[in-house]
């Protein structure tokens, strides 16, 4: 792999799985990668080649004066500065005059970010564009899911109107999908009292190959850069969950709906939109966007030859845009313990067998953690594997046992 040819570097704010399929698309064009990391020692994301510098922030730092602080050492011309979860993008956004001193920040309007973060905001906005969206309730009190749970169609989904600190702290899912009222009402009141505010959404019927998702990267003055579109083959857990495995679809209307929607609400850089077909009527319905950042699977679109990250990085930076060329043969995207996992339980339901699982995974392929030129995080997730293994059949492990990194969506 070449060394570095262009001037300006980037700094991810995590080294988790997604920012390692940012890295890595950002490396193979010969930038400059460095990346925050909050995460365990042995995470297998610290053995990859694709990151010059690993930052760690000390513990008690605000993170706005962190960045603030490394900026500088990072690069004197404005370095790039590419969020990687949610958290990270709303302290950013709030603190955009500070930090738009410091890097160059690709995301657009921080009010839009801010909106679209929100379920609610959400809703109003997809509304505001005329984006189809199932019907979708806002609570903020137990009296107001009260009045939703008689009013609301099943099954449904709950979800937090934001990923609050508060929220996280109750251990409660992202998203569930509920049954009937009685459900809805259990499931709200488990977290209720940290966070209250609330979303419910209509669950639309199909199968988690129902839901798509089209990736873009929208310049500095709203031009679609590039687009790439997918279908998911498999979530984890089943139905309301991340993606397991994905891989390209055909569903051209949904770059001129994404692009549009995302460029009319004031959303620049990396960014994309989920949708569920609904096979009553074979309409996409929007599920949620993702603004601000990439998304999980974001490496699906790099294997079929559309580098999300590199365009937005181009147009940020004034180098030439490259042409995107989509790859002949379309490749999957895997990440092997939620697809077993998912494939697991559809196995017990009835509804998948061993040989269609296989067949669902027949090359060209794509593992999450592999790469043929950063061959480290594979190998430190084989090794952890291997380790586990012995220590089941009580086999010396030649050391510790590092805990299991888990892996989930970011």
């Amino acid at each position: 792999m070449s060394s570095a040819r262009h001037k300006t570097p980037v700094l991810l704010t995590a080294l988790n799985l997604n920012g390692l399929g940012v890295a890595r698309v950002l490396w193979e064009h010969g930038v400059e990668v460095h990346a925050l990391h909050d995460g365990p020692d042995d995470a297998p994301e610290l053995q990859t080649c694709a990151v010059r510098r690993v930052w760690r922030r000390p513990i008690g730092e605000d993170l706005v004066d962190f960045l603030a602080r490394i900026g500088p050492e990072i690069g004197a011309d404005r370095p790039v500065l590419m969020p990687i979860t949610d958290e990270s993008v709303e302290r950013i956004t709030a603190a955009h005059a500070r930090l738009e001193a410091i890097y160059r920040l690709p995301y657009g309007d921080p009010r839009a970010v801010n909106e679209l973060l929100s379920k609610k905001g959400i809703d109003a906005a997809a509304r505001a564009h005329g984006v189809p969206v199932p019907a979708t309730f806002a609570v903020e009190s137990v009296a107001d899911m009260e009045g939703v749970a008689r009013e609301v169609r099943y099954p449904c989904i709950l979800k937090p109107q934001d990923k609050s600190p508060a929220f996280a702290t109750t251990g409660a899912k992202k998203a569930s999908r509920l049954e009937d009222a009685a459900s809805l009402m259990a499931a709200y009141r488990g977290f209720c009292d940290a966070e209250p505010r609330a979303v419910v959404q209509e669950f639309i019927p199909g199968s988690d190959a129902d839901v798509h998702f089209c990736l873009v990267a929208l310049g500095q003055d709203g031009r679609l850069l590039g687009s790439f579109v997918g279908h998911k083959i498999r979530q984890w857990p089943p139905r309301c969950g991340g993606t397991a495995s994905c891989g390209p679809a055909r569903a051209p209307e949904l770059v001129e709906r994404t692009a549009g929607f995302l460029a009319a609400a004031g959303v620049r850089g990396v960014a994309s939109c989920e949708y569920k077909r609904d096979p009553r009527d074979g309409r996409f319905l929007l599920i949620e966007p993702t603004v601000g950042r990439s998304d999980w699977q974001n490496a699906v679109a790099d294997i079929n030859g559309v580098p999300i990250p590199y365009l937005v990085y181009a147009d940020v930076v004034g180098a030439p845009i490259p042409e995107v060329r989509p790859s002949r043969w379309p490749r999957k995207w895997v990440h092997f313990t939620s697809d077993l996992r998912s494939a697991d339980e559809y196995r017990k339901r009835g509804e998948l067998s061993r040989l269609g699982w296989l067949w669902s995974l027949r090359p060209p392929i794509r593992w999450s953690y592999f790469h043929r030129a950063d061959t480290g995080p594979a190998r430190a997730i084989w090794a952890a594997s291997l380790r586990r293994l012995a220590k089941k059949l009580g086999l010396p492990t030649g050391g510790g046992s590092p805990e299991e990194t888990e892996e989930r969506p970011a």
